[in-house]
């Protein structure tokens, strides 16, 4: 850097910030490790880390703007300048965009969020075609599979052992057998049940079951008898009961109906009837007002109309 850029930054190197100021002074020698990585990948002059050095530290002191850092690039690069578009890239990913940061941070700025670079279509598209053949290859493998195959598969998964240690072909074994085991005494118990009660209603006559067991007295032990033999002989000596005959049915007899005299009546009275009076024309005509002593102003019929103000008058 000659003496007059040096001399305009020393004047403006107290007014930039602290995170500017510290990437100029390269405490850390961060700024100086970067550069010496960038030379070696690219494979520059070593003079080359002084340019990119100068070049840097006049866009962070505001001297050169960001948009004119490659072309500055170029000019000093030389023969280089092919190369200066990766490289100004690679200097704004790991110098610039860390003090950009840093900047933010420190007066309290949001930092934008990387917007996430959605694939190509032909990225896509080569994805697609991926799972497709993959899905179209699982199928075919799957249709060439024998029968005997996939039942043999079925049968092992089948055949699987429980957490008790049984697999669900015995388990399912041991069902069927209790099922046919309850089925058959289902089928089995009310045959017995119907032998108990014709047995019964033979000895007894009615069908009520006899009991299994009577406990034996102490004579029946004396004579070695017990109840059950005893009681067996006098069921078979025994009679059934002969129900009672029901009583004979009466056969109704309906007696005659008496006649019944209607009730009395009052004969009938009709009215007497008056004689007739004999009036005559003056009594006949008394209280009633002469005609021709009624004013004739009474005698008008026609209707009183009111004379009507607003009404135009009449011819």
């Amino acid at each position: 850097m000659d003496a007059e850029k040096r001399k305009l930054l020393d004047e403006k190197f107290y007014l930039l910030a602290k995170p500017l100021q510290d990437v100029i002074l390269d405490e850390d020698e961060k700024l100086e490790t970067t550069v010496d990585l960038i030379v070696q990948k690219y494979k520059l002059e070593l003079d080359t880390a002084r340019i990119l050095d100068d070049e840097i530290v006049m866009v962070l002191g505001g001297f050169t703007n960001p948009k004119d850092f490659i072309r500055a690039l170029s000019g000093k690069l030389g023969t280089d300048a092919s190369k200066a578009p990766a490289i100004a890239q690679e200097i704004n990913e790991k110098i610039f965009r860390a003090v950009k940061d840093d900047l933010q941070n420190l007066y309290g700025l949001p930092i934008p969020k990387q917007p996430q670079q959605k694939p190509s279509l032909a990225t896509e598209l080569e994805e697609d075609v991926g799972l497709r053949k993959q899905l179209e290859q699982a199928k075919s493998a799957e249709q060439k599979r024998p029968l005997s195959a996939v039942l043999q598969d079925a049968l092992r998964a089948g055949g699987k052992e429980t957490e008790s240690g049984i697999t669900n072909n015995e388990f399912r074994e041991e069902q069927n057998s209790k099922f046919k085991i309850q089925n058959s005494a289902n089928e089995i118990e009310p045959l017995r049940t119907m032998e108990r009660d014709m047995e019964s209603v033979r000895h007894t006559g009615t069908s009520r079951p006899r009991p299994a067991f009577i406990p034996p007295t102490p004579r029946d032990r004396e004579s070695g008898i017990t109840n059950n033999e005893f009681r067996e002989e006098q069921l078979k000596e025994e009679k059934p009961p002969v129900p009672p005959k029901p009583p004979a049915s009466t056969p109704f007899t309906q007696s005659p109906r008496l006649p019944v005299p209607p009730p009395p009546r009052a004969p009938r009275q009709e009215p007497a009837e008056e004689p007739e009076e004999q009036l005559s024309r003056e009594d006949i005509l008394r209280g009633i007002e002469d005609p021709s002593s009624i004013p004739r102003d009474r005698t008008n019929n026609s209707p009183v109309y009111n004379a009507d103000p607003y009404r135009e008058p009449t011819e």
